[in-house]
């Protein structure tokens, strides 16, 4: 089975072992996604991504996707399990990464 070609997207932001709050950053105004990777997936952990003063919530997120489906014959993924967000930045934004529950063990932010 051939894979689909993915769109060469940058990472423009990552953390690694997130727990908690991460350090503020900006980006520039655009469309952006968050992916965050986690260890199980019946417990993910959740992930608000808001302005620095919390006013203003992004996007949250609190699934995965991935897994095993032996019905169809498909093998548990060798990686950790996956959760997808898009959101939109305006103009002279601070934003955080909030994560609630267990540790995301990778975030990663492309646009």
């Amino acid at each position: 089975m051939s894979q689909m070609r993915q769109p060469d997207v940058p990472v423009v932001q990552s953390f690694a072992n997130l727990s908690g709050t991460s350090t503020p950053f900006s980006l520039p105004v655009g469309f952006y996604r968050a992916e965050m990777h986690c260890v199980d997936p019946n417990n993910p952990p959740t992930l608000t991504v808001q302005t620095s003063d919390g006013l203003t919530v992004l996007t949250t997120l609190n699934t995965v996707i991935g897994g095993a489906n032996t019905d169809l014959g498909i093998a548990a993924p060798s990686i950790p399990l996956t959760g997808v967000a898009a959101f939109q930045i305006g103009p002279n934004m601070s934003l955080v990464c909030v994560v609630t529950g267990p540790v995301a063990t990778s975030l990663q932010i492309f646009g």
